[in-house]
């Protein structure tokens, strides 16, 4: 078992914890065969290229509209890229999804932040496993 990061003492005398994110993500190898041969085989790296092309554009679209407060935007980007993960088999990225539209509906804006990120994690580690 992991022993707990010690909280450090700062500059001014009070404490904070370092904070580790150990996020993994899990493909569902069925559901994302599934999706990569309704393409069909001769279209295998097409269909992957397009669907890392779809999710890099969907996570920045979704960085861009948290940073500028766009509410309605990047819940439409989550619900999108809530879509593409299902198809493309990737359950912890639809989950962070679902909690990014969790937060927005509601309001709240503390745990919105720590869930735009885990989005973010996550979809990069996506990006690079669907990378060719």
């Amino acid at each position: 078992m992991r022993q707990p990061i010690p909280p450090r003492e700062s500059t001014t005398g009070t404490s904070f914890a370092r904070l580790v994110p150990r996020d993994i993500l899990r493909f569902d190898a069925e559901q994302r065969d599934r999706f990569l041969s309704d393409e069909g085989l001769e279209f295998l790296a097409e269909a992957t290229l397009r669907a890392r092309d779809e999710l890099a554009h969907l996570l920045h679209t979704a960085t861009v509209a948290h940073h500028a407060c766009g509410f309605d935007e990047l819940g439409q980007s989550a619900r999108r890229i809530r879509r593409l993960s299902v198809r493309a088999g990737l359950p912890d990225l639809a989950r962070a999804a679902d909690h990014v539209i969790d937060c927005i509906v509601k309001y709240d804006s503390a745990a919105l932040g720590a869930t735009v990120a885990r989005l973010h994690r996550l979809g990069l580690m996506a990006l690079a496993e669907l990378a060719p």
